[in-house]
């Protein structure tokens, strides 16, 4: 990930960069709070809802199926 999306989640709250559980409240917690994101963050990320989808895809690519696994 890039520092500056690190560095910007880190302002809220403490993150586990290695936690399924942190990867998808930080996903909710910036869909959630779009609206709140510096300009560096909403290009970051992309438009809302179909850039967070591309840009985490991209990122985690089994992320999805692995927590439907899970459910």
């Amino acid at each position: 990930m890039q520092a500056a999306f690190i560095d910007n989640i880190g302002c809220y709250r403490r993150y586990t960069l290695d936690s399924v559980r942190d990867l998808l409240g930080v996903i909710r917690n910036k869909s959630h709070h779009c609206r709140e994101l510096t300009q560096e963050m909403k290009e970051l990320l992309g438009s809302h809802p179909e850039g967070f989808e591309s840009c985490f895809s991209r990122r985690f690519p089994k992320l999805l199926i692995e927590v439907y696994k899970v459910i």
